[in-house]
């Protein structure tokens, strides 16, 4: 089913595609920003890609992806939930109006649209998860306790920092020590990571990243039966397995962009437009450093660093839809040296509905890998 497949592909980048977000998108000078020929398929009108489209009008094809990622995680469901399933065929029918719960979703979006425009007045102040809370049908009764009532944990405290003792450029500028330094960050020029993956505690796969300036990175990841690419060469996304031919996605270019970075603590001011420290946040017994970071494009994200240590420990990102955010959290642990520069050994992806548990084993700098990696997989051998 290619349209949740797109949406595994959306979440994926929500989380960060970069392995390392230490080290690795294109900066302002990248040619992948400046490269001429066919416009952006996923900046065509949503009408002009998809029939049948009666309420989300106005959209690109890659805003209407997105919402349609949003509804699916807002209620818990799959594509087919709304969509009509081809019979004997793993794809769908999207243009077609036969399950009821379709026309509910028109009907709550109108809803949604009205409630903006009328009664609160405020565009964003509800949308689907406001109700649903990740359920299909949302509860319109109080349950009742099966024991003491759970207290709910508190907020995290944000203390505002004080603006003399401490600046974003000087969180930046220590950032970049932490890590081992400018002159030793800009010896890279390439890096792969050997890990292991798991999703939410379970099935763990072994995975290789490659990454290497200007801004390429691709991921590899190995079954039992099949082997998955997820690539992007600094022009396009894409996906591939061994059982199919590439498909090629311009699903959200302004994120991949910036995870690709390959050095990223050295671009971060020119990689968002506006960078607010918000103060220090306390997350279990470390203190840390909150700064909000405004992009271009509409996707903003906070950045904690260690107020001890120096080093980025947390990454939020919301990437925004026509109905409302999809948040993620990245959190980077057991930071360890290698040739001169600290990587993290421990990334945790967390969204709503799953947590990525990627953890490093091997690392290496600066090994031989051919651009030609980046445009897609390794084709089959001819039979002999």
């Amino acid at each position: 089913m290619k349209k949740c497949v797109k949406l595994m592909l959306i979440l994926s980048l929500i989380a960060g595609s970069g392995m390392v977000w230490m080290a690795t998108g294109v900066n302002a000078e990248s040619p992948a920003e400046n490269r001429t020929g066919p416009p952006d398929p996923e900046e065509r009108p949503a009408q002009e890609v998809y029939k049948n489209i009666q309420v989300l009008k106005g959209l690109s094809k890659a805003e209407f992806d997105g919402t349609m990622t949003f509804m699916s995680l807002s209620l818990g469901v799959r594509c087919n939930y709304c969509h009509v399933q081809i019979p004997n065929s793993p794809k769908l029918n999207l243009e077609s109006d036969d399950k009821p719960q379709k026309e509910i979703a028109r009907d709550m979006i109108k809803m949604v649209h009205s409630l903006e425009s009328g009664a609160i007045g405020r565009k964003g102040a509800v949308n689907c998860y406001t109700c649903h809370r990740g359920q299909s049908t949302p509860l319109s009764v109080p349950t009742i306790a099966k024991g003491a009532p759970a207290k709910p944990e508190p907020a995290a405290t944000l203390v505002k920092a004080d603006a003399s003792t401490v600046t974003v450029d000087q969180i930046l500028d220590r950032y970049v020590e932490a890590l081992g330094g400018k002159a030793a960050l800009e010896r890279a020029t390439s890096r792969m990571f050997k890990a292991t993956r798991t999703l939410n505690g379970t099935g763990a796969l072994a995975m290789t990243i490659y990454e290497k300036i200007p801004n390429k990175s691709l991921s590899v990841t190995t079954t039992k039966d099949n082997t998955f690419y997820a690539g992007f060469n600094g022009f396009i996304n894409w996906s591939a397995n061994d059982k199919g031919p590439p498909d090629k996605h311009h699903v959200q270019m302004a994120l991949a962009k910036r995870d690709a970075e390959f050095y990223k603590p050295l671009k971060l001011k020119q990689m968002f437009e506006k960078m607010t420290l918000l103060g220090k946040e306390k997350v279990g017994d470390r203190e840390l450093y909150v700064i909000q970071a405004i992009p271009l494009d509409p996707n903003p994200e906070k950045l904690y660093f260690d107020v001890q240590t120096g080093l980025l420990v947390r990454r939020y990102r919301e990437y925004r839809t026509a109905l409302g955010p999809i948040p993620s959290l990245t959190d980077y642990e057991d930071y360890r040296e290698v040739d001169g520069i600290k990587i993290p050994f421990l990334v945790r992806y967390s969204s709503n509905s799953s947590i990525v548990l990627l953890t490093i084993s091997e690392a290496k700098l600066n090994i031989a890998i051919e651009d030609e990696k980046f445009d897609g997989p390794p084709r089959p051998l001819p039979p002999q």
